[in-house]
């Protein structure tokens, strides 16, 4: 997404290119008749809806993005839903420019991004010649915006409402030529081998159109390189749409290995908080288990206390006692000597009056003792009255102990279990993260094995992404010549031959589904070429896709870097199994020697098969080919290698199997 577009009408166009099986970066072209569809008219009240929601009531409307390039007639349909008049401004960029962007932007190969910018003015150009227009080249709006403006206000009949002192300023802040990180030369971009002549011829005339949009030998022009491009493009639809299918399949396969990876991490971390709040249980329980311990603990020491209580009344008991005995003994003592003293004061009182003072005396004493006895037993019954209460209370502290003794026992059997209960938990937990981890741990060396293995196979081939681009420019020009050939051979032969040589492209389209085998025997044959000592242990016991499925194609790719694509046969072989005009089976097929012997069949035909007149397909005949041109026989170099290398260029043409020479 560049500048200024609106949010909402990207996400509608990309919705109508998933709804019809193509993407952005797709250089197919679209059917007419998708165009005439319920389907398309829907896409465009949808867009006529979008537009009134984000525009409102506005008298100047302006909607920017590439796609629109594809979807010409839908817009058109939709200003007349808004009873709207269209005008078309196209500006244009070097191709290189935007390839180099595409790379940088969404790894998009230079070869693609330029077919991809090829469609795109293409359609533009088409689907607008009956409207007002204007083209303008990027390098002249950076250049001189104003000049450039106002020669687009006088082709398209509109004067910009905003054109101000401020406004122009804004605008020169804004169109920095600093900001242009992507610069090409045209005359780089003339000169570039690499570059399709549709793009060049589609560049060349929108330059020319900035001056005159109608100029009509321009427009036939335009119209000759889209046809040819529409024919190609259609060719190689179902080449490319394979190779889509499985760059799809392969994002979406690791996006399912991250989500798994991500499940499992998230499946841990639940574990390890499940375990956290275990073990916040079982805190909870040891807590609570210590504090019954310390509320046991304070009536153990209660109980101490009472009991130290108890034993210092009982001595005060034992000795109080002890002062009842005596004051008991000494009451009868008392009581003894009262009635002795009676009897002897009876006796005296008869005998001797004198010592009544002396009775007076004795019964005083005796009162006195008494009272004291008395006291003594007033004494004795409180003591007896509070170690009754003494008693009391040390019976319900023994029943108060033993009852929390009772209640300590049931605690500490039933936290036994518990945490019996928990230890079993815990060791079963823990078994099962230790399993987990370890699959985890497993899980993340293969995932990190693929990743690194698919870095080496990624970096070597970016390493080798010069020598491919050679190879599909290669591919091209075989295309096209292939093509060039069918056309002349309808038009010269008869119903028949006109027939099997439709057969013979549609074997060429088939021939593109079987690059990955062809890639396959190339590797099988470079590594029996580049190391012969392995020969025995490679021809014969296994075939090239056993050898792809033991991961032979990893193991070839550092023997190929170091050296065997710059050699001139590895070259060769390379080119061969990427034309698509090597067939493997087929060849195996036909050469029952080579087959029983165990030689890789590219390498058979590259060293010996061609020479001796061995065709490699159904596509390409290596008799007629030396038969038609004696001096490539004469060099006796490979039929099919000097096709590719030098036929191609100097047009000389190729016949399959089953074509008459129509001269």
């Amino acid at each position: 997404m560049g500048h200024f577009e609106s949010p909402r009408l990207l996400v509608e166009h990309d919705k109508m290119l998933n709804e019809i099986g193509s993407k952005w970066y797709d250089w197919n072209a679209l059917s007419e008749d998708f165009f005439k569809s319920t389907l398309a008219r829907t896409f465009a009240a949808r867009l006529a809806e979008i537009v009134r929601e984000e525009y409102e009531n506005a008298e100047l409307i302006v909607v920017k993005d590439p796609r629109i390039c594809r979807f010409v007639p839908i817009w058109r349909e939709v200003a007349t839903l808004l009873d709207a008049n269209i005008k078309i401004v196209t500006p244009f960029r070097n191709p290189m420019d935007v390839a180099s962007s595409l790379r940088k932007r969404d790894n998009l190969p230079i070869q693609e991004s330029l077919l991809v910018w090829t469609r795109h003015v293409l359609e533009a150009e088409f689907w607008t010649r009956d409207l007002p227009r204007a083209f303008i080249a990027y390098e002249a709006l950076l250049g001189d915006w104003r000049s450039v403006v106002d020669q687009c206000s006088k082709e398209i009949g509109l004067a910009f409402p905003r054109r101000s002192p401020k406004a122009e300023r804004q605008v020169d802040i804004y169109l920095d030529r600093r900001l242009r990180r992507n610069m090409f030369g045209d005359n780089e971009f003339r000169s570039h081998s690499n570059i399709p002549d549709w793009t060049k011829d589609a560049y060349v005339s929108l330059k020319k159109l900035r001056t005159d949009s109608l100029k009509q030998e321009v427009l036939q022009k335009l119209d000759q390189v889209r046809a040819d491009f529409d024919r190609v493009s259609s060719n190689l639809a179902s080449v490319f749409a394979e190779r889509d299918q499985r760059l799809t399949e392969a994002t979406d396969a690791n996006a399912q290995k991250a989500n798994d990876a991500e499940q499992l991490r998230a499946a841990n971390e639940a574990q390890a908080a499940e375990i956290g709040e275990e073990r916040s249980r079982r805190e909870r329980a040891a807590a609570a288990l210590a504090s019954r311990d310390a509320e046991v603990s304070g009536l153990h020491q209660q109980a101490a206390t009472l009991d130290g209580e108890l034993r210092a009344s009982q001595t005060r008991l034992w000795e109080l006692e002890q002062r009842l005995s005596e004051v008991l003994q000494q009451r009868s003592y008392l009581e003894d000597e009262l009635s002795r003293a009676k009897d002897n004061a009876a006796q005296l009182e008869q005998e001797v009056r004198p010592k009544i003072d002396s009775e007076r005396q004795l019964k005083s004493i005796l009162e006195q003792s008494n009272a004291i006895a008395l006291t003594s037993q007033e004494h004795l019954a409180v003591e007896q009255r509070s170690s009754r209460h003494i008693f009391a209370a040390y019976a319900a502290t023994i029943s108060t102990i033993d009852q929390l003794k009772q209640e300590k026992a049931a605690l500490a059997a039933e936290h036994d279990a518990r945490l019996e209960g928990l230890n079993y938990e815990l060791a079963n937990a823990g078994r099962h993260l230790e399993e987990q981890i370890s699959r985890n741990l497993a899980l993340e060396r293969h995932l990190t094995f693929e990743k690194n293995a698919n870095g080496r196979l990624l970096a070597s081939l970016a390493r080798s992404s010069s020598y491919s681009d050679s190879l599909q420019l290669h591919k091209l020009h075989l295309r096209r010549s292939l093509a060039a050939s069918f056309w002349r051979h309808q038009s010269n032969c008869a119903p028949t031959a006109a027939s099997m040589n439709v057969q013979a492209l549609e074997a060429i389209a088939e021939s593109q589904n079987r690059l990955m085998s062809g890639i396959i025997d190339f590797c099988h044959a470079s590594y029996i070429f580049s190391d012969r000592s392995h020969r025995d242990s490679v021809a014969g016991t296994q075939s090239a896709h056993q050898l792809s499925q033991k991961r032979f194609i990893p193991r070839i790719l550092p023997r190929l870097e170091r050296g065997l694509l710059a050699t001139g046969k590895g070259q060769q072989m390379f080119a061969i199994a990427m034309s698509g005009l090597f067939d493997t089976q087929w060849y195996l097929e036909q050469n029952a020697d080579v087959a029983q012997s165990g030689t890789s069949a590219l390498l058979h035909f590259l060293l010996h098969g061609g020479q001796e007149g061995r065709d490699p397909s159904q596509l390409f005949s290596s008799k007629t080919y030396l038969a038609t041109y004696p001096d490539v026989a004469r060099t006796r170099v490979n039929p099919l290698v000097h096709f590719l290398y030098h036929g191609l260029n100097e047009g000389r043409d190729v016949r399959p199997l089953g074509v008459p020479d129509t001269g």
